[in-house]
């Protein structure tokens, strides 16, 4: 899908530790916001996409995990 970037809205940035990696070595995640009637398509190295919401958290990385938990608290999922 393509995204007008001057309409993306920043939301948050993630910092945390990478799942699976050594101590001390983070995944930095930036979250953004944006309006579209685009439906989203799987392409280049993502393979299928999924609806999720908070309760889908024990399918997540620590990272994907903080970013629903983010989402919900924003009251912007759920």
């Amino acid at each position: 899908m393509r995204l007008d970037p001057a309409a993306l809205e920043p939301l948050f940035t993630v910092l945390i530790q990478a799942h699976g990696e050594p101590d001390g070595r983070l995944v930095r995640m930036s979250v953004f916001g944006a309006q579209t009637v685009e439906e989203p398509a799987a392409s280049a190295e993502v393979s299928a996409l999924h609806w999720a919401t908070s309760a889908d958290h024990q399918r997540c990385p620590p990272a994907g995990v903080e970013v629903l938990r983010r989402l919900h608290a924003a009251d912007l999922i759920d």
